[in-house]
């Protein structure tokens, strides 16, 4: 007990010596008057625009959010607070939705500066932010740094979950530009409610807080940084309340499958490398595939068959469109328009001919079956479809493309031999992101990655445990590239 006595009293002592030294932080003056406040209340539960110029600015669309300049009283203090953040543990965050470093939970620090901060959270700001918002917010506050350096990005995301109620970040930045990347994007929402396109860019402003309603449509992002002059280091975090109700979940449609094309197609050896038909090679192929459950086949086409294809992807006016939403995917395809040569492809890689290649290969059970007719109750005959399928993309990938993993892709309800096949991609940059990335559902562990490499076909076979994503191209990748896209089904 005497042990234990003590252990507290040095505790004791070390908090009160913290609290001596902490330097004080106050609002900007403005803020604590009860007039705006309650004009800031009553723009919040109305869903009014309200601009007090030069400092303070709320807006409902897209969605509810508060800008606040000149937020804390003493510039020093926000000196100080900086100096030390730059001191604590980061870790770097890397995965499909962000690359950026992320400090421990500042609640756990003791540097003065950030234990000022800390306190003045949960002692003042949450009472001013319940009293300006109406949410009955609890005692629960997550409080981080966080760093973006060059190419860190934060894609399109909601920030939902576990009962955030109000986001917040304030910038510590010094000059920053919107030439210099790093903006805080706020998106509109189409009419399934899933994220369109970018509507506001808040732009880091030293000593400036924005805070926001955590809802079904707060979808936002962190632009990737530009420049490699500057870091972008901010506090940041949430405020938690009671849960909203969500909404109802929305449902991705998958892209359609493709029985095996039935009509006039031309001969496999008119356009895949001779080697790969013979029987040999294929043995071989499919001994390494059911090792690796994965293979590279180099050089898979005809060369003249590969250039023909590169240039005609390359075309400047072909359709391409926009596939989305932001928070799920952002990369373009083309699907009407294409030059014949890429249809023919298309049908080749759809044939038939190309299942039973296949099959070969990975020893799955892709060979085409023919449809069978089969008695309904009425003893009508009509024809039941037995087989497997495929679908497919003719894709173009560019800076700010991008796959994200989500709940219930249903991509992913099902095994599938994924293939792909790249074009013009000499103009993909190592460390430029674009890869494909697979890894365990529900961990982070990285199983596979496929890079872009020009006319290799990549064949990996995905179980209903793994799943994908295109890691984010940033500023580094040069011009565009293209790929062809196959998932095959037994």
């Amino acid at each position: 007990m005497s042990l234990k006595r003590n252990k507290e009293s040095i505790s004791s002592e070390n908090e009160v010596k913290i609290k001596r030294i902490a330097p004080e932080i106050s609002l900007n003056s403005q803020l604590t008057d009860e007039n705006l406040k309650s004009k800031l209340f009553e723009s919040w539960t109305s869903g009014k625009d309200l601009v007090i110029a030069p400092d303070i600015e709320f807006r409902n669309e897209p969605f509810r959010h508060c800008v606040i300049r000149n937020f804390c009283h003493d510039n020093e203090f926000l000196e100080g607070l900086k100096e030390e953040l730059y001191d604590v543990e980061y870790s770097e965050k890397s995965n499909d939705l962000y690359q950026f470093h992320q400090s421990i939970d500042l609640g756990g620090s003791d540097s003065p500066h950030v234990v000022s901060l800390h306190n003045f959270f949960h002692e003042c700001l949450i009472g001013w932010l319940r009293s300006v918002t109406g949410i009955s917010l609890n005692h629960k506050i997550d409080v981080t740094s966080s760093r973006y350096d060059y190419t860190d990005v934060l894609l399109c995301h909601d920030d939902q979950c576990e009962g955030r109620r109000i986001a917040f970040i304030l910038y510590l930045v010094n000059s920053w530009e919107k030439e210099d990347g790093g903006t805080l994007d706020l998106f509109d929402v189409d009419d399934c409610g899933q994220p369109d396109k970018v509507v506001r860019s808040l732009v880091p402003q030293w000593n400036s807080i924005v805070f926001f309603e955590v809802s079904h449509l707060s979808f936002h992002q962190v632009s990737e940084v530009l420049t490699r002059d500057k870091t972008r280091l901010s506090v940041s975090g949430w405020f938690h309340g009671p849960p909203l109700r969500p909404p109802t979940p929305y449902i991705s449609m998958p892209f359609p499958r493709k029985l095996p094309f039935d009509g006039e197609c031309e001969e496999l050896a008119a356009w895949v490398n001779p080697s790969y038909l013979e029987r040999a090679t294929q043995v071989a192929i499919q001994a390494k595939f059911e090792s690796d459950s994965e293979i590279l086949l180099q050089d898979f086409l005809r060369p003249e068959k590969y250039v023909e294809l590169a240039e005609a992807l390359a075309l400047e006016d072909l359709p391409w469109c926009r596939r989305g939403p932001p928070n799920r995917r952002n990369y373009e395809i083309c699907v009407e328009g294409l030059p014949t040569i890429v249809q023919r492809c298309q049908k080749l890689l759809n044939s038939p001919e190309f299942f039973e290649f296949m099959a070969a290969v990975t020893e799955l059970d892709l060979h085409p079956n023919r449809s069978e007719e089969a008695s309904s109750s009425s003893g009508d005959k009509k024809k039941k479809t037995k087989g497997p399928a495929c679908t497919a993309e003719v894709q173009r990938w560019q800076h700010g493309s991008y796959t994200l993993v989500f709940d219930k892709d249903p991509t992913f309800e099902h095994p599938g031999l994924d293939t792909v096949l790249y074009f013009n991609s000499h103009l993909w940059t190592e460390g430029g992101g674009g890869q494909i990335s697979y890894i365990a559902r529900d961990a982070d562990e990285e199983l596979l990655t496929v890079f872009p490499v020009d006319n290799a076909l990549a064949l990996t076979y995905r179980d209903k445990e793994t799943l994908r994503f295109v890691k984010y191209l940033n500023c580094e990748t040069e011009g565009a590239y293209h790929s062809i896209f196959c998932t095959y089904y037994e």
